[in-house]
């Protein structure tokens, strides 16, 4: 915004929100319903997980190497090492909280038959992967990639992510949020994402705090955006 006001607009650019994040108002929001509709009638009380894993990450060094080289070509070799070497702790920690996160699903939803668990892949995430990971999971966990996922948040009994950008959507609309994120990665976005409801790295704790929530009306208490 800066940049542009300084180069290009000068005092003509202006910040009217996101259409995103606008059509969550109560006046727009009915554009959802069928779809919120056809969710609730098919999964009933659902726990939602919505994903922010990529694809399966290549972490050779040399094969990202040739591909930073073409990203960065203003940067020196040195720079661009240093980058690389944080994208692969970055990666690494995010394969651990994926295998970490499968088996706190899976275990929600052996423990609690009852209920249903929808997993919503990130876009990047190959469709094939996901199934390779969730290959033993129970009957009442479900792999979902259908509609918008603002539909699926709505419809939701309790919305939990591991570091999805999703949340702010999930916090406007006042849900009951918890993030399960058992390895952090110190980034930017983690930091901020971390405050919006509860977080936890334990799985049984997770998992308890998620079974308290089941059968309670979603505490309006929760940490939420009142302005954005």
């Amino acid at each position: 915004l800066k940049l542009k006001k300084k180069k290009f607009l000068k005092n003509k650019t202006f910040v009217f929100g996101h259409p995103k994040y606008d059509i969550l108002n109560k006046k727009y929001i009915k554009v959802f319903d069928s779809q919120i509709n056809k969710i609730k009638k098919k999964y009933k009380k659902f726990v939602f997980f919505a994903a922010s894993f990529g694809s399966d990450p290549d972490l050779n060094f040399q094969t990202l190497k040739s591909q930073y080289k073409t990203y960065f070509s203003n940067l020196s070799n040195k720079k661009i090492d240093i980058k690389i070497k944080k994208n692969i702790k970055i990666r690494k920690i995010s394969q651990k909280n994926y295998f970490k996160t499968v088996e706190m699903l899976c275990s929600l939803a052996r423990r609690n038959p009852n209920i249903n668990v929808v997993f919503r892949k990130h876009p990047y995430e190959d469709a094939e992967d996901v199934l390779r990971r969730f290959k033993d999971k129970p009957k009442n966990l479900h792999l979902v990639y259908e509609f918008n996922i603002t539909p699926w948040i709505i419809a939701s009994h309790i919305y939990v992510h591991g570091g999805c950008t999703t949340a702010l959507e999930a916090s406007i609309l006042k849900k009951k949020i918890i993030m399960f994120k058992p390895f952090k990665d110190n980034t930017l976005r983690e930091s901020e994402l971390i405050k919006l409801g509860e977080h936890f790295s334990n799985i049984n704790q997770c998992i308890k705090v998620i079974e308290k929530n089941l059968n309670i009306v979603e505490n309006k208490k929760s940490n939420h955006i009142k302005k954005l």
